[in-house]
C-alpha cells in the first residue's frame, strides 16, 4: 500500500458503512421536519457514548428501502 492510497482511504470514508457502528448508536428519529428532528434516546445508549454534548453532529440514516442510501446530518441543540 502506498502513502497516497492510504491517505485516499482515510480521506474518503464510506459514511453508510462507518456511521452505522452499534457502539455509536444513540437513538432513532421519531419526528422530522425541515427545521427540527426529535430523537428517541435511551439513557443506556447515551451513557454508552459518554453523552451527547450540545453542538454534536449526528448522522441519521434512512433504512426503509434496501436499495436507497440516504442520511441526514443533524446538530444537537
Amino acid at each position: 500500500m502506498t502513502i497516497a492510497s492510504a491517505v485516499k482511504d482515510l480521506a474518503i470514508p464510506d459514511i453508510f458503512k462507518e456511521g452505522k457502528h452499534p457502539d455509536t448508536f444513540i437513538g432513532r428519529p421519531f419526528s422530522l421536519d425541515y427545521s427540527r428532528a426529535m430523537l428517541l434516546v435511551a439513557d443506556a445508549w447515551k451513557m454508552k457514548v459518554c453523552g451527547v454534548p450540545q453542538g454534536t453532529l449526528l448522522l441519521a440514516f434512512y433504512e426503509n428501502e434496501s436499495n436507497v442510501q440516504e442520511s441526514l446530518l443533524l446538530r444537537a441543540i
